[in-house]
């Protein structure tokens, strides 16, 4: 049965969606804190690896000095801060988040003696809706086709549409299922309009 990856057109959309909306750009950074608190089951002294989180955002033929994009940009529509330096660490870790309080620390919270530590605060979703995303809730189809353009359905024996596309983003980022308060409350699931085909079928030496 062949694989399946996301079609350029659906990943083009995706992009745009994102840069129009206002979304701070610690929200990959959340993602993946998201993801690590899932996989040991806890959402108090997380340690990232944000050397797990370029994979997501890497784009291929890009700039060595600036390797990762991310169309997170407080709805400024492009330019040069969508693009990061290699050393991921350096732009999400505590150190870097600033002085005062800046949006992510309404969100995340240092743990003191454990250094580049991190809790997710309670209901920390709310607060990711509140401080990360101007308290408008995401384009959740657009957030799964970004984050997981460069990634196949594997022996699939249909075509697959959005909701396998959904399916595969709830399950790579530790979320229990897209009925949960949680995800409803941050991620808007209504499918995009005009996206007839998502996937097509991956071809050996394509990419």
């Amino acid at each position: 049965m062949p694989d399946w990856v996301l079609t350029t057109d659906a990943v083009r959309r995706a992009i745009n969606q994102l840069r129009a909306q206002s979304i701070h750009p610690y929200f990959p950074a959340y993602l993946h804190l998201r993801r690590q608190a899932a996989a040991q089951g806890s959402t108090h002294d997380i340690n990232p690896e944000w050397k797990h989180l370029g994979p997501f955002l890497e784009i291929r033929d890009a700039p060595p000095s600036k390797p990762y994009f991310r169309p997170f940009t407080l709805g400024s529509g492009g330019g040069d801060s969508e693009w990061l330096n290699p050393n991921l660490a350096g732009s999400f870790a505590p150190s870097s988040l600033g002085q005062g309080q800046p949006p992510p620390l309404h969100v995340v919270e240092v743990v003191r003696g454990r250094r580049g530590r991190l809790n997710l605060k309670p209901k920390h979703w709310e607060m990711a809706r509140q401080h990360l995303l101007s308290d408008v809730r995401m384009a959740g189809w657009a957030v799964a086709a970004f984050m997981l353009r460069d990634f196949a359905l594997e022996n699939y024996g249909y075509a697959p549409g959005y909701g396998d596309l959904e399916q595969g983003f709830i399950e790579v980022f530790g979320y229990d299922s897209p009925n949960t308060p949680e995800f409803e409350y941050l991620y808007d699931r209504g499918p995009a309009h005009g996206i007839e085909d998502w996937f097509e079928q991956f071809e050996v030496g394509s990419a």
